[in-house]
């Protein structure tokens, strides 16, 4: 993650996490964090992706990947 930051590469992790943010309290530390930033961020789904990108007046480009 850090050297995608470095190299100014903006991502998303769009999906659910709720039960391993519970078990995990580093993982909760780094979603905090990393949302905190704009360069990588952690959203439930794209509304919340597009409501922060609109937040940020950002004009974005959104892209869906299945990884089913």
């Amino acid at each position: 993650m850090q050297k995608l930051i470095n190299y100014g590469v903006k991502r998303a992790v769009i999906g659910n996490i709720d039960a391993p943010l519970a078990r995990s309290r580093a993982l909760r530390d780094l979603v905090r964090e990393t949302n905190r930033g704009d360069a990588f961020w952690f959203v439930a789904d794209f509304d919340a992706l597009a409501q922060r990108l609109c937040a940020r007046g950002r004009i974005a480009r959104a892209r869906r990947v299945d990884i089913r």
